[in-house]
């Protein structure tokens, strides 16, 4: 399901709990009722990969750039890349392309010239030439991947709430302790890894055990980084406290438990 899609989804009773964060966050500020209740990672893994002729990010200016969604994690950490690169971000054109692997996709077939891709289309691209120009986690601190869902389901259902984060972070726990079977997972037939599945399988678990908060929570300082980054979209700017977006108190009773 693209991450624009999983707030209305959780709304309307679809679905329960989504993943994207970012989009979560970006609609709470708006007053949606809607919180994220799990962190995996503070340290986003979403690089900037560019077409081989492009060798830095200037060379951007007057280019098609592809992110998930406008407001979505991966628009907040190209902006981020073009200010620490003081490239306006008005010379670079946004393209709203759904999901990373879309945006892979799109790359290859050169109707972009970047796009903010995470694992593993990370290191796909890169093995067939394309270029890392910069990475997310360098120049913004952020919630990428974890749980999120409505107010009203933490006020009638908590213990699905508690036992949905139990479930997350136990498997957590599998993929930190047993590399084989996290191997065997990943080389499955659920990631497009192509021909060297082997080989990537290594790359991504290495990468992506790094990330991992055993708590997940993160901490007021970064909850109200990310409400400021979301309010710029919003005009006039709403004053939101965090506890309008962030509720961590089930992810912090459940890894309590799980010590």
């Amino acid at each position: 399901m693209k991450a624009a899609q999983t707030v209305p989804a959780m709304l309307a009773g679809g679905i329960d709990f989504g993943t994207a964060t970012g989009t979560a966050v970006a609609a709470a500020v708006r007053g949606v009722d809607v919180r994220i209740v799990l962190a995996l990672t503070d340290k986003p893994s979403f690089d900037l990969i560019a077409l081989p002729s492009i060798t830095n990010v200037r060379q951007l200016r007057g280019k098609k750039l592809g992110v998930t969604a406008f407001g979505a994690l991966t628009e907040i950490l190209a902006r981020e890349i073009l200010i620490a690169h003081k490239v306006p971000a008005d010379q670079v054109t946004f393209l709203s392309l759904g999901t990373t692997d879309v945006s892979y996709l799109a790359l290859k077939a050169r109707t972009i010239d970047a796009a903010m891709l995470q694992i593993p289309q990370t290191f796909l691209a890169q093995d067939e030439g394309f270029r890392k120009l910069a990475s997310g986690a360098d120049v913004y601190r952020a919630v990428q991947g974890g749980l999120t869902t409505t107010k009203a389901t933490i006020s009638d259902r908590p213990e699905l709430v508690s036992k949905m984060i139990r479930v997350v972070q136990r498997s957590l726990r599998l993929i930190r302790d047993d590399k084989k079977y996290a191997l065997e997972f990943i080389r499955g037939p659920y990631l497009d890894l192509g021909k060297d599945r082997a080989r990537f399988a290594e790359q991504i678990y290495d990468a992506a055990l790094q990330y991992y908060l055993p708590s997940g929570a993160v901490d007021e300082k970064l909850q109200r980084e990310m409400i400021a980054v979301a309010a710029q979209r919003v005009k006039p700017a709403p004053q939101v406290p965090p506890e309008r977006v962030f509720e961590f108190s089930f992810a912090q009773k459940v890894s309590e438990s799980l010590r």
